[in-house]
């Protein structure tokens, strides 16, 4: 893609957000678009693209944009990661956002994630916290919508192992630069679930990708539990080829990536435990490094931490998004047997006994060994003294 980036006369960065539409989605669409309307930033301009048809033109040519630029393009029925492709092509802007059309930005979105990578030269893009907003839609035309309390999507701070295993935001989440675009390019095409994964996998394999730990956004998911299962069924289906996928490319994640990751995880698990949670060293602590029998086994004992923590991450995974969301708000109000109904079936493990042992065994195992040369050492000060 060439680069045809613009600015205006205050040297503020143009953003383009880019909304993909199709079918009689045209009074959501406006919702979608208003929300840009009311950001606090400015310049934007918003690049719509509608797949199979134009029957969102005449809403978008009607909408007032005050100072943005609202422009319009309509393709043959195409798909998702190609419409996305065209409005990537078509956008100006140094720095590029994904809204669908169902889903909206609070008025600071943007500001917040262009005050982040504006704050660290080395940004190449920034993501901020989401919720989630279960609807109902009953009709499309006229708009009629019953919505449920929002939820806060699970957020974790970036590390590229992590990403490597699951997709860390909802696409509305993430603002990047444009360059990156042109330099690994967009979606890929054979992918019409789970695309945009697949496209941070590509565009952050270098760079610093920046937490804003501020809601600015939402998105919609089905309230219907029998609508949600189904979709989750397809996302699970779609998740092996992608999973396949990001297995393949040329990512270098280094030693200090996946400690820190790992270290992460570890830290998690321990503010789960409570009461016993006390017993486990913080994933910085040394406490024992002064004791040479420390100094010894610490590279294995670390070594297991960061493996179960690594371990953590890829079981974590493998749980749809509602999955870690329920696991994330309600796991420690829930019983085993709820627990296993609520996954399916599927174990979390990390609320079991045999994982808290297993995670914790490393270090009872050190607290031994240090008990044990304390008083094997008082016994043979005690022999000697008693010659």
């Amino acid at each position: 893609m060439t680069s045809n980036v613009q600015s205006n006369s205050n040297d503020r960065p143009l953003v383009s957000v880019v909304i993909r539409t199709y079918g009689n989605r045209y009074e959501l669409l406006a919702r979608a678009i208003a929300s840009v309307v009311n950001q606090t930033y400015r310049p934007i301009e918003v690049v719509v693209v509608e797949d199979g048809g134009d029957l969102a033109e005449p809403t978008v040519r009607s909408i007032d944009g005050h100072d943005l630029m609202i422009r319009y393009f309509s393709l043959p029925k195409v798909g998702r990661c190609v419409s996305g492709n065209h409005g990537l092509e078509k956008s100006t802007g140094e720095w590029i956002l994904f809204l669908d059309d169902d889903d909206e930005f609070y008025p600071d979105h943007v500001e917040r994630l262009m005050e982040a990578v504006q704050g660290d030269p080395q940004a190449i893009a920034a993501y901020a916290w989401a919720e989630v907003r279960p609807t109902e839609i009953e009709s499309l035309v006229p708009l009629t919508l019953h919505e449920k309390p929002t939820v806060l999507y699970p957020h974790f701070p970036f590390h590229l192992s992590l990403l490597m295993t699951q997709n860390l935001f909802p696409i509305q989440a993430v603002l990047f630069q444009r360059r990156l675009i042109e330099e690994f390019g967009g979606f890929h095409v054979d992918f019409e679930l789970l695309e945009d994964w697949v496209l941070w996998c590509k565009l952050f394999r270098n760079g610093t990708v920046v937490e804003v730990p501020l809601v600015t956004s939402f998105f919609r998911l089905p309230a219907n539990p029998e609508q949600r299962r189904t979709r989750e069924q397809f996302y699970l289906t779609a998740k092996d080829s992608v999973t396949d996928y990001v297995r393949q490319l040329d990512v270098d994640v280094s030693r200090v990536q996946l400690k820190e990751d790992c270290e992460y995880r570890y830290d998690e698990l321990r503010k789960r435990l409570k009461f016993v949670g006390w017993l486990f060293p913080r994933s910085n602590d040394r406490r024992f490094a002064r004791y040479p029998i420390w100094r010894i086994f610490e590279p294995i004992v670390e070594g297991i931490i960061w493996f179960c923590g690594g371990i953590r991450t890829m079981a974590f995974a493998s749980c749809s998004t509602e999955r870690q969301t329920a696991l994330l708000s309600n796991i420690e109000q829930l019983s085993r047997e709820e627990r296993l109904r609520m996954t399916g079936g599927e174990l979390v493990w990390l609320t079991e006994p045999a994982t808290k042992l297993f995670y914790g065994a490393p270090y009872l195992a050190m607290l031994a060994i240090i008990f044990v040369r304390k008083k094997i050492r008082s016994v043979l000060s005690c022999c000697s003294g008693r010659r």
